[in-house]
């Protein structure tokens, strides 16, 4: 079949193209920034030229944009997308009940809710690993030396000086107190989401004066939801993991690999931002313990890092999502974290026992490499888009 890629800077698209070729697809990769993912004359113009009479069978992204969508219905292309985002507002664009739609998503609750409300074109999958391209990076003495550590976190810290919560700041004290001690709570709880469903009319209507979101004509995404999972689960992560990172790199020799500013740890070794395909599989490699601190607006899914960490052959110490249990054994393939005091507690035990920590992670890499490759997945994707 002849696939048309398109690439918007995502984790795994190299990874996706290799695999389609490697079973035997045409797969053209190219890219695309958009500047409004719902209506875009630009790139109508782009598909037009670009896809539309050239025998594509369909088009693949990462992730979900109505205006491919409605330019797949108009020219009768299947519409592959396969979401790793979450939230991701564009699943609640009325083009996703497009026929051309085939819309695979990483988070089983987010894919329960669609399904449950009547939406037929969605799937759930979970994400995978570039095991294949990760088996070909080598670590000689120098890489290990340069890469090692007790612990490593690669990751966003979600701290910008102008991040999203900050709007709020102008809030009735009262109010802003209410919506920090919400945040504070979240922080703590480890497998249920609750701030959206404590979003009273009442405070949504304060947050309405001081951050308007009024109902979006292409979509139904309410108000309440992008308060509670744009908003303020980006506040709840960056203080989870302001809070754990600080702990524990005053404790352990820690390496984190972020953008961000990490001048508030002053015993962290902060090595700036990793390469996705060049750099970052070393570090999975030569870490002895790899911490997934999840966002908390995917509400069950396995993150990407998670995979990608296994897929390495690390050792994954990760929060709990319910979607581990349903792949993976605790203790076996991976370790799993319920409070920061557990957290730290799995740390100095797993430092402490090298064997049992390097055979949980061999097991976890060859589960990996046997169930949840990018050829697995797109083995099933193209099942069923019949391609």
């Amino acid at each position: 079949m002849k696939i048309y890629a398109i690439n918007q800077k995502s984790y795994g698209i190299e990874h996706v193209a290799a695999a389609l070729r490697s079973m035997g697809h045409e797969v053209t990769l190219d890219s695309f920034v958009f500047d409004d993912t719902r209506i875009s004359p630009e790139f109508d113009n782009y598909f037009e030229k670009k896809i539309a009479d050239k025998g594509y069978d369909a088009v693949f992204t990462f992730n979900f944009f109505p205006v491919i969508s409605a330019n797949c219905k108009k020219y009768n292309i299947k519409y592959i997308s396969w979401i790793y985002d979450n939230p991701h507002i564009n699943l609640y664009s009325y083009t996703i009940i497009n026929p051309c739609n085939y819309i695979f998503i990483f988070d089983k609750e987010t894919y329960l809710e669609l399904k449950n409300g009547g939406i037929t074109t969605v799937y759930y999958l979970p994400l995978a690993a570039g095991v294949d391209a990760f088996d070909k990076f080598t670590v000689t003495p120098e890489i290990m030396q340069k890469y090692q550590s007790d612990v490593s976190f690669v990751g966003s810290l979600y701290n910008e000086k102008h991040c999203l919560y900050s709007h709020f700041n102008s809030l009735p004290p009262y109010t802003k107190g209410y919506l920090d001690g919400l945040i504070q709570a979240q922080s703590k709880i480890y497998g249920y989401f609750f701030l959206k469903e404590l979003l009273t009319p009442e405070l949504v209507a304060e947050m309405q004066k001081v951050v308007p979101y009024p109902p979006n004509k292409e979509g139904i995404e309410t108000a309440e939801y992008v308060y509670a999972h744009c908003f303020m689960a980006r506040k709840v992560t960056e203080i989870e993991r302001h809070d754990l990172i600080k702990k524990i790199s005053e404790k352990y020799n820690m390496k984190l690999y972020t953008s961000g500013d990490t001048s508030v740890f002053p015993h962290v070794n902060s090595m700036g931002p990793v390469d996705y395909y060049n750099t970052m599989p070393y570090v999975f490699k030569c870490s002895k313990i790899n911490l997934n601190i999840t966002l908390k607006s995917i509400l069950s899914g396995m993150p990407l890092r998670a995979l990608d960490i296994m897929g390495c052959g690390g050792f994954l110490l990760t929060n709990f999502q319910s979607e581990f249990m349903d792949y993976f054994t605790p203790g076996e393939d991976l370790a799993i974290y319920e409070s920061e005091s557990h957290l730290l507690e799995q740390i100095e035990y797993y430092l402490n026992h090298d064997d049992e920590r390097m055979a949980i992670a061999k097991n976890g890499y060859k589960k990996v490499k046997q169930f949840h490759t990018f050829k697995n997945r797109l083995s099933e994707i193209c099942d069923i888009a019949n391609l």
